[in-house]
């Protein structure tokens, strides 16, 4: 019996877009070389840390 504990996958979450956008998302990720859910998670999380960085900003003014 194998003792290896795999990782909890989060589900997946369906996201709309329109034709325009999805297009530009799909060209991004394929000159950036990423798969079309990774070039969404990579723009998310760089938006979400300029997000943290203005808000650190703010706080400390």
């Amino acid at each position: 019996m194998s003792t290896d504990v795999k990782p909890k996958q989060e589900p997946p979450i369906g996201v709309r877009f329109t034709p325009e956008t999805r297009a530009f998302v799909v060209e991004q990720a394929k000159k950036n070389f990423r798969s079309l859910s990774s070039e969404i998670a990579a723009r998310v999380e760089r938006t979400r840390q300029e997000d943290q960085s203005v808000q650190q900003q703010g706080a400390a003014a």
